[in-house]
């Protein structure tokens, strides 16, 4: 075996932390819940394509809100690592 596998403190790319996993559930009741908001199986994101993609994106957008607010809640390392991401790309952010 290898010593990445034996030690516990070394993450693999792409594993979650114990901060990032507990933040899905919030985020995917979330979803759910401005799905149903927005009228579920018979509302009007399910009549035409164009309306559910518009659903699609506020849906998405409420998930991330709640998303990124249970990061900063629990102060997860991997929201400093975005937000200077974000910041590079602003005018005038470096």
């Amino acid at each position: 075996t290898s010593k990445m596998a034996t030690n516990p403190k070394r993450r693999r790319v792409g594993s979650p932390t114990n901060e990032t996993t507990p933040t899905a559930l919030p985020a995917a009741a979330a979803g759910w819940g401005v799905y149903l908001l927005l009228g579920g199986p018979v509302g009007w994101t399910t009549s035409n394509p164009l309306l559910a993609a518009v659903g699609t994106g506020i849906i998405g957008l409420g998930v991330l809100v709640v998303y990124v607010g249970m990061l900063a809640v629990l102060r997860a390392p991997e929201l400093h690592g975005a937000f200077g991401l974000v910041r590079r790309f602003l005018p005038g952010g470096r």
